[in-house]
This record gives C-alpha cells, sequence and structure tokens, in this order.
C-alpha cells in the first residue's frame, strides 16, 4: 500500500531514537563527570549577573548602556563595590535589581547552600539505608544510648574515635562490623539534626539582622534625619532598607554619590554600619559559634549543639572550632587597631582627609568606620582623595589580607577535617597554634610583603611630598 506521505521511514525512526539516547547519555556523562559544586557555584553567579545586566538595560530603557549595566550588576552580585553610575540616579526598579542581587550573592546566603546539600545527601543516605520510612530524628531512648559510657559518648560526639566518613558509603567500600554500622547510623542521626539546626540559625540571623537594621535605621533617619533626607530627596525607609542590605553584604553601594560622608558626624550610623558590615563578614563565625554556645548552654541535652561545637566543619564552611574562631577574633582585633592608629597618626602629622575642626572623638569614629569598612565594603565617610600616599598604601594592603583570617582557618580546619580518623587527627587539632603560626609565617614569608612594607615606610618618610601634585 505505500508510506503515507510524510511520514518518515522506521530505519530513519530508528535512528534518530539512536542518537537521541546517545546524545542525552553523553549529556549526562558530561554533566556527572564537570559539573561539581564549584561549577555550579561559577555558573550561579555567572548567569545571576547576566540576568541583571539584562533586566536593568530593559528597565533603563538602553538609556545606560550594557557595559554599565554589565558592571554595575556584577559588582552588586559579587559584593565588589564598585559603580561606574550615580547609584542614587538609577530608577527604583533598578534599584531593586540591585539589591537582589545583592542578597542573592551574600557570603552568609551562600554558606547555607552546602548545609543544605549536605543535609539532602544525609537525607537520602539514611532512608536507602533503613528504608523509604525511616525516621530521621533520634528516638527518645536510642538502643545506643544506653550502652555507651560517657567517654564513649564524648568520642561519639567529639569526631575522633570510630568515625566512618562519607566516603565509605561509596565506591571504596570496606567492610565493618555492625557495631559501627549502628554507631555510624546514630551519629548520622544527630549530624542531620546538627545541621537542620544550623540551617535556621544561618537564615536566621541573615534575615533578622537586615530587617531589625532596616527598621532602626529606618525610624532613626525619618524622625533624626528628615532634613537631610529632603534636602538629598530621598525616602528615609528606602534609604534604610538599601543601605541595611549593602552594609550587611559588604556591597559598599550607597545612594548618595558621597557615600556616607553626610554622616561623617554620625556616631549612630556609622557605628550601626560598623556593625552590620562586621556581622555579614569578618565576625559572622564568630557570631555563629556564639549562638551555637548559648543554645549548648541553655540546652545541654541537645546532642545536635555539642555535635556543632565539637564537629563545626563537618556541617558548615563558617562555623570553627573554639581555637580558631578565638584566632579570626584576635586578628580582626589586631588588624582594626592597627588600621585606626595609624590612621590618627598619619592624620595629625599631615592633615589629610580627617577635617581639623572634629573633636579627637569624631577623629577616633572616623578611623575606627574606615578601619571596619575599607578591608571589605567600600564605604566611607572621609574624603577618599585627601588621605596620604601612605595611608591609601596601607589600605591596599589590609585590603588583600582582609579574607586571610577567615581563609586561613578554613584551610586549617579542613586539614583536621579530612584527617579524621588518622593518626594526624591529634597533630591537626591539638597542635592548632603551632600550624596556625606556620601559616602565618608561611604568608609573610613572600617577598611582596618586604616590599610592600619598604613602600610603605618610604611613603611615611616622604610625607607631603608624596602628597603634592609634583
Amino acid at each position: 500500500f505505500g508510506r503515507p506521505m510524510g511520514c518518515p521511514r522506521p530505519g530513519l525512526m530508528v535512528w534518530r531514537q539512536s542518537c537521541s539516547s546517545r546524545c542525552s547519555l553523553a549529556i549526562r556523562q558530561w554533566v556527572v563527570d564537570h559539573m561539581n559544586y564549584f561549577t555550579l557555584h561559577f555558573t550561579y553567579f555567572l548567569l545571576l549577573g547576566l540576568t541583571g545586566a539584562v533586566l536593568m538595560y530593559w528597565i533603563e530603557d538602553q538609556e545606560l548602556p550594557m557595559i554599565d549595566c554589565l558592571f554595575m550588576a556584577y559588582s552588586a552580585c559579587s559584593l565588589t563595590g564598585l559603580a561606574t553610575v550615580d547609584v542614587g540616579m538609577l530608577s527604583t526598579a533598578s534599584l531593586v535589581v540591585l539589591i537582589i542581587m545583592i542578597a542573592l550573592g551574600s557570603q552568609v546566603l551562600m554558606s547555607v547552600v552546602p548545609i543544605v546539600i549536605r543535609r539532602h545527601y544525609y537525607r537520602n543516605t539514611v532512608r536507602k539505608s533503613g528504608g523509604p520510612h525511616t525516621p530521621l530524628t533520634l528516638p527518645p531512648h536510642s538502643p545506643m544510648e544506653s550502652p555507651l559510657s560517657s567517654q564513649q559518648q564524648k568520642q561519639l560526639l567529639g569526631g575522633a574515635v570510630d568515625l566512618i566518613t562519607a566516603t565509605d558509603l561509596g565506591w571504596n567500600r570496606r567492610p565493618v562490623k555492625p557495631s559501627t554500622v549502628e554507631r555510624y547510623q546514630h551519629r548520622s542521626h544527630i549530624e542531620y539534626q546538627a545541621l537542620g539546626v544550623l540551617r535556621w540559625l544561618s537564615l536566621g540571623i541573615y534575615f533578622s539582622v537586615q530587617l531589625v537594621s532596616f527598621l532602626s535605621l529606618g525610624l532613626y533617619l525619618h524622625f533624626g534625619k528628615a532634613a537631610l533626607m529632603e534636602e538629598r530627596q530621598t525616602n528615609a525607609w528606602w534609604f534604610s532598607l538599601f543601605l541595611s542590605v549593602s552594609a550587611f553584604n559588604n556591597a559598599g553601594l550607597c545612594l548618595f554619590a558621597d557615600s556616607l560622608m553626610p554622616f561623617s558626624e554620625d556616631y549612630l550610623v556609622l557605628l550601626w554600619v560598623s556593625a552590620l558590615i562586621l556581622i555579614g563578614n569578618t565576625a559572622y563565625p564568630l557570631l555563629l559559634r556564639a549562638c551555637v554556645f548559648t543554645l549548648h548552654r541553655f540546652f545541654p541535652a541537645d546532642p545536635a549543639y555539642k555535635f556543632l561545637l565539637n564537629n563545626p566543619r563537618r556541617c558548615s564552611t563558617h562555623l570553627f572550632l573554639g581555637l580558631h574562631t578565638r584566632i579570626i577574633a584576635m586578628v580582626v582585633v589586631v588588624l582594626t587597631v592597627v588600621e585606626c592608629i595609624t590612621m590618627l597618626v598619619l592624620e595629625e602629622l599631615y592633615q589629610g582627609a580627617l577635617p581639623p575642626e572634629l573633636s579627637p572623638a569624631n577623629w577616633g569614629l572616623l578611623a575606627w568606620f574606615q578601619a571596619v569598612s575599607t578591608r571589605t565594603a567600600g564605604f566611607n565617610a572621609v574624603d577618599l582623595q585627601r588621605i596620604c600616599p601612605a595611608m591609601a598604601l596601607l589600605y591596599c594592603i589590609l585590603m588583600y589580607v582582609s579574607s586571610y583570617p577567615i581563609i586561613k582557618s578554613v584551610r586549617k580546619a579542613s586539614a583536621a577535617h579530612t584527617s579524621i580518623g588518622t593518626d594526624d587527627e591529634v597533630d591537626c587539632v591539638t597542635g592548632g597554634h603551632q600550624s596556625v603560626l606556620a601559616e602565618v609565617k608561611s604568608a609573610c614569608a613572600t617577598d611582596l610583603w618586604f616590599l610592600a612594607a619598604a613602600f610603605f615606610l618610604l611613603l611615611v618618610v616622604e610625607g607631603k611630598e608624596g602628597m603634592s601634585d609634583q
């Protein structure tokens, strides 16, 4: 009877299905081989910036060049703080896009993603090992609790003895004893609960701090700075919202072209913004551990809090052991104090950015704010064009080393975490002072540090000659 018109040949249909299956299999294999967390992380920010740039270009009705839209979008989502246009002159819709870009690129929010992934992994692992209806919460009287002594419970929660890492469940499976499997299942329940606690705690800090800041600053600006807001033709609540999100996430963008210079004599605004900058960046690990420690004090019977305190790096990239947390606090305090004192001394010598008519307390406030903001956020309450070259160089150096405290702690804690269950664990955990000092010595041993120090001393000696146009 012949083949109907438009109907493909059977052989062609089989060939198309075969090609489609091969292509889908090849794509799936490529995704499995290449798409890891870091690739997805990079792709997320790449698409986020492109989406923000396209939205801003469309909102501004093509009056803002695409290159500026790209720069502003990526500056917002990467929390860079640089701007090629006056942020306050953008339309309200474009500013909303910038706020969304800043919020979605937040370091605090990004730290929650590994927690969610790890919790999802434990959910699947427990259900696969125990069936689809296996409960994910600890029973009131677990069979593992009664036979364990206090020392065994300490070892179980401390993570130093008889641990099975996630790799033991993969391709390199090794035969384990039944008792060890039971201990692993019990530990998985505890870690699952700890991850849930940490997830809600991180999200609670993220939303509550910004909400409280928005309401507090909004009330203060609306009633206490009404004249300034009216002079700048800016709504106090809108300014408070943008500043709170930008400061907490260390984005450095502000609705005023001169940043926070109009608040150079306002103690409340500068202290509040500097606190937001610290909480959203270098002091976030300190606040996170302090919250977990406080909850453990109020609920000592809950094993999840003890697990978080003893095994922080198994749960979060921004939660550390007590030693590393104290080191971060010490380094942040030292850097801030050194920067404050240096700025005050250089300003006393060369009379640069700090107005001489201000009181010494106001000088100290401005020095404190610049020390906190310059390293990570990028706000300024003084005219940076008038600072002496030595101070500008010091700012550059401290901006370069601003991430060192957390990065070094992450690497040190990662080394301790990867060596769990081996003989090196004791050296990694108990020998923290020596290893951290070794990291610092390694960082300071490069020629860059000596060149930067020599250049800084040269600018200090030159003084006013270095500030002249000649």
